[in-house]
């Protein structure tokens, strides 16, 4: 994989920062949910501790508040329209029988609903024996008709016919004769069907009617029958009147806001009083978040199903947290509270409020959409100067593996490498590439005059044996000597070359292993220049020390082969019979070591090159003997490797010096 590919694909981690975007804004729609559950939960219990004062708000039927026992309860619907009396089923379509009528009778319909202050009844019967009441034939209600009983608060019981002598409208009778407040105002209407008829009534809501029963009569041949009594239905007893409370409604709606529900239930769990206000408008959000943002935010929230109108069991909340809820086949999540009612003197019921979280999912898309906007374009942007930095980083990579191969295909000279002066790992890559070619080429260039030097080297005294061994049977014994001499010399100049060589080999590699401790150079130098006097007894020596004892950290035997190899060199030069001068100088950090001699001075052309192998300056020496210049290529070497330099330079009063500089040390020598 190239290098830019690699950094493409490194490139990648920044899709790490959209997920962090989102990250963060989960947080805040996590926190903002908590606080609106929390706000939502406050609202509760403030609902139900106001309701705790005001029982008549929520049991208008005073026998319920009063008796918290279990009761046989007839919950009325609120009509989703309206509803008039006239025996037609029309305006009835969108209500189901009544979900509080366990069951009815084959060919028997109940419908009931509220509106308003009245209850409306929508009875439908199949009866192939159809009569109407015939009066002055008996008794006065002698056809099909309906019973009702109604209990007021104060436990009375009124009992009512409704009769029809003909389809039409009717109205209810009292049992017994006489008139009082309900008969006149229960009516409604009389309505033959294809297979029996259907009779609508509507009744008052209020204190003269709190419990209800209903029969249904059928006039046959034989006689009379109750086809059905909704007392069956209730453990024989008028079933207790509940419905939606108006006046309660009207008491909540100093609570009413955008997108948040109202719900009260009783002790028995029905709903006694909801308002709806209606959701928050999404319109805004809809139009600035794309839509696949909005749903997947959506479908991330967790949610639980809960739509009964009458929750099971005991419906008295405890104070518990608020949770999250949806309605069936809705996708709007919301929150929802419950608080008791008047705990301490007995629950009275519960206060449910259920709350839209769409303003804060408005909130959250449009933040949404402007992280994955700035994302979007940060990674843009990203990607494209990755891209470009790949591609110049490729290009200055490519730029030197190309001149590294022209090198090595001798296409290109060394010294003609490309230096970068970039600042960079690859700038300083380029010049040490450069100075490594440098050096592969001085070595190379080494290599090559050491072949020259060594075939001019040895040619001579291999030649010199050849021709003696040639002449050794041609001439008389003092001749064969000569020439057995001249094939000796051949060899110790030989001999010489190659253990100069084997010498400056084994000392490299000895420097690599060398341990170093405290040396006096002071009291080393006197012991070496008396034997370089009885060694050297053609040359006069003299030493000037410095100030006792003088140390560094060094290897004593190794400089004492530098400074032989700096005095034969001085020796090789000077004049017999001149003076040759050993100095030694202390400064605070430094040591330096100096041999002098009145040799001739060194071309202005040599430099550093005089220390280089196989470069001398000499010849033959007056004894014969062939110099190979490794003398002061070794004694350079030992001074590297003490962490110190050697140079040579003309002196002003004729002559050459050589210095061998070295730090100095402040330990005394063990």
């Amino acid at each position: 994989m190239s290098l830019r590919s690699q950094l493409l694909v490194v490139s990648l981690l920044l899709l790490s920062l959209p997920w962090a975007g989102c990250q963060y804004l989960r947080e805040m729609e996590n926190t903002l949910r908590e606080g609106q559950g929390m706000t939502t939960a406050a609202t509760a219990q403030a609902l139900a501790a106001a309701l705790g004062e005001r029982g008549d708000l929520l049991y208008p039927v005073e026998g319920r508040r009063t008796d918290p026992g279990e009761h046989a309860d007839w919950y009325l619907q609120r009509a989703r329209g309206p509803l008039i009396a006239d025996g037609y089923a029309d305006d009835w379509r969108e209500h189901t029988q009544d979900a509080a009528l366990p069951s009815t009778p084959p060919g028997l319909s109940l419908q009931s609903a509220t509106r308003g202050e009245r209850l409306f009844l929508m009875l439908q019967v199949d009866d192939d024996t159809l009569r109407y009441s015939r009066p002055g034939t008996g008794s006065r209600y002698n056809g099909d008709r309906l019973l009702l009983q109604c209990v007021d608060r104060l436990g009375a019981v009124s009992r009512y016919v409704v009769a029809a002598e003909a389809p039409g409208f009717v109205r209810a009778r009292r049992q017994g004769g006489g008139a009082d407040r309900l008969s006149d105002r229960i009516r409604g209407a009389w309505r033959e069907r294809a297979n029996g008829y259907a009779v609508e009534l509507q009744l008052p809501l209020d204190a003269y009617c709190e419990r209800l029963a209903l029969t249904v009569v059928d006039a046959t041949t034989d006689g009379e029958r109750s086809r059905f009594d909704t007392r069956d239905l209730f453990g024989g007893n008028a079933a207790w009147l509940v419905y939606r409370v108006q006046a309660l409604e009207v008491w909540l709606r100093a609570f009413e806001q955008p997108g948040r529900q109202l719900t009260v239930r009783d002790r028995q769990g029905w709903d006694v009083a909801q308002l709806n206000a209606g959701a928050v408008s999404s319109a805004t959000s809809d139009t600035e978040v794309f839509w696949l943002l909005r749903y997947l935010y959506r479908a991330a929230l967790n949610s639980d199903s809960e739509s009964s109108r009458r929750e099971q069991g005991n419906a008295v909340a405890t104070p518990t947290a608020w949770r999250l809820v949806t309605e069936p086949g809705s996708d709007d999540v919301r929150i929802r509270a419950a608080s008791p009612i008047g705990r301490d003197r007995g629950a009275l019921g519960t206060v449910i409020v259920e709350e839209t979280t769409e303003r804060y999912l408005a909130l959250t898309d449009r933040a949404s959409t402007r992280v994955f906007t700035i994302s979007a374009v940060v990674l843009a942007t990203a990607f494209a100067g990755l891209l470009a930095y790949a591609t110049l980083l490729s290009l200055r990579i490519r730029r030197l593996s190309e001149a590294a191969g022209e090198i090595a295909a001798g296409e290109l000279d060394a010294r003609d490498f490309p230096q970068s002066a970039a600042r960079d790992e690859l700038g300083e890559l380029s010049r040490s590439y450069a100075a490594l070619l440098e050096q592969i080429h001085e070595y190379n260039r080494y290599l090559r005059g050491l072949a020259r030097t060594l075939s001019h080297e040895l040619r001579t005294p291999i030649a010199v044996v050849g021709s003696s061994l040639d002449n050794l049977d041609r001439d008389d014994a003092e001749t064969r000597k000569a020439y057995r001499d001249r094939a000796r010399d051949g060899l110790a100049r030989l001999s010489r070359i190659v253990t100069a060589m084997s010498e400056a080999s084994r000392i490299e590699e000895s420097l690599e292993s060398v341990a170093l401790e405290p040396i006096d150079v002071n009291a080393l130098l006197g012991e070496l220049c008396s034997a370089y006097a009885s060694t050297f007894a053609t040359h006069r020596f003299s030493v000037t020390p410095g100030e006792a004892p003088v140390h560094v950290e060094g290897n004593g035997d190794l400089l004492a082969q530098a400074l032989d190899k700096l005095v034969e060199n001085a020796v090789s030069f000077a004049p017999e019979g001149s003076l040759i001068e050993l100095q030694l100088a202390a400064e605070a950090d430094s040591v330096t070591l100096s041999v002098a001699n009145a040799g001739p001075p060194l071309p202005a052309h040599v430099g550093d090159q005089l220390f280089e192998p196989m470069v001398s300056l000499r010849g033959v020496s007056n004894d014969g003997s062939t110099h190979l210049g490794l003398g002061l290529h070794v004694a350079r070497t030992i001074a590297e490797a003490h962490r110190g330099r050697l140079k040579a330079e003309n002196r002003t009063s004729g002559g050459v010096v050589f210095r061998l500089l070295l730090p100095r040390s402040h330990h005394a020598a063990s």
